[in-house]
């Protein structure tokens, strides 16, 4: 699988803690790639099954979200806060997404995994 470039998303939403409103942050890896099934969007969480080889079975290590290297950036907010909203039952509108290095969202350079 080539990777064409990976970045860091952020994801800072709205909760309570002890009924006082904070704001709660997470990061995810997102990864460019050319191989995806159906959607230009796919998320596999932390410790699922990746594959099997000679030395035993390889399980992610954290949640990484693979994007489509050819998706748009509109495309990708609408999949993501889309895929955010519902799992952290959150209103879409309540979400900020940003990427911690600020490049371009398409680049081409292939980035070795």
């Amino acid at each position: 699988m080539r990777y064409y470039h990976t970045n860091i998303l952020v994801v800072e939403y709205p909760t309570k803690f002890l009924r006082t409103p904070i704001t709660a942050r997470q990061k995810f890896l997102v990864a460019w790639t050319d191989t995806i099934a159906e959607s230009n969007f796919e998320v596999i969480e932390r410790g699922t099954l990746i594959g099997k080889n000679k030395h035993g079975t390889k399980h992610a290590r954290k949640t990484t979200i693979r994007v489509a290297h050819n998706i748009s950036l509109k495309q990708f907010i609408d999949q993501a806060s889309r895929h955010f909203s519902e799992k952290l039952n959150v209103n879409p509108h309540d979400l900020k997404l940003s990427f911690e290095k600020f490049e371009p969202f398409f680049n081409t350079k292939e980035v070795s995994a």
